[in-house]
């Protein structure tokens, strides 16, 4: 008897110790790993800086513009039915080279890359031009918005996307975006393109070149986080660089 209380008095003890080992270790995982709000959606940085956060789907577009859309931003879509909204954190102080930027993923991102098209156009308006007031014996789904007054067009857009990896605060991210803008702030990275091979496959062949060329870094980053970067449909990688 005193040998079993003696057992259980240990088991207290270390069952005592395993709780404060695994409170500890989940504070300073939530904290090494803490997410930043953008990550949830499609984003990448401008050349010139500038954060652009798009929608994977209907309800991310309703969250993105209901959510994060404040009065500096401007509101990027493709000319197409099926593509997210992008919008660019304090685009109305960006120059040409982010507006493209911005432009270029709506339309990658878009049933135009579905399709295996080679260029697309995209255009912009301001916050106040956008809203859910349908008309007249309309409704407006989820996801969907109206646009009124001019709309600002940038054509022959290439529909060709770079995925890299972004060290963001104290963890890695996955990002996909305009080959000018990964470029920038990735060292190593990939182009891909409209293809037959699915983005399971891609993604795997994406995670073993990081894997090779940026290290354990990449163990950090999930197989699903990189197929949710992708684009919709099938892709083909065009270049390692």
């Amino acid at each position: 008897e005193e040998s079993i209380r003696g057992l259980q008095n240990e088991m207290e003890i270390l069952e005592r110790k395993i709780r404060e080992k695994k409170r500890v270790f989940e504070k300073e995982y939530k904290k090494v790993y803490e997410k930043e709000w953008f990550e949830k959606y499609r984003w990448f940085y401008t050349t010139e800086g500038f954060l652009a956060v798009g929608g994977r789907d209907a309800s991310s577009n309703e969250a993105i513009i209901k959510k994060y859309l404040e009065e500096e931003d401007i509101v990027f879509h493709a000319d197409i039915v099926g593509a997210p909204f992008f919008i660019l954190k304090k685009g109305k102080m960006a120059g040409e080279n982010s507006l493209r930027e911005t432009a270029t993923a709506a339309v990658a991102f878009s049933n135009f890359w579905k399709m295996g098209a080679s260029a697309g156009e995209a255009y912009w308006v301001y916050r106040d031009q956008i809203s859910k007031q349908a008309p007249s014996g309309q409704y407006m789904g989820k996801g969907a918005f109206m646009i009124t007054g001019r709309r600002n067009y940038i054509r022959n857009l290439p529909i060709e996307l770079a995925v890299g990896i972004i060290r963001i605060k104290e963890h890695y991210s996955v990002v996909c975006g305009p080959v000018d803008a990964i470029k920038k702030y990735c060292e190593k990275y990939l182009v891909i393109v409209p293809g037959n091979e699915d983005k399971n496959s891609i993604a795997k062949k994406v995670v073993r070149y990081f894997f090779e060329k940026v290290g354990e870094n990449v163990k950090e980053i999930s197989l699903e986080e990189f197929i949710q970067a992708l684009p919709p449909g099938g892709c083909k990688i065009k270049r390692y660089i």
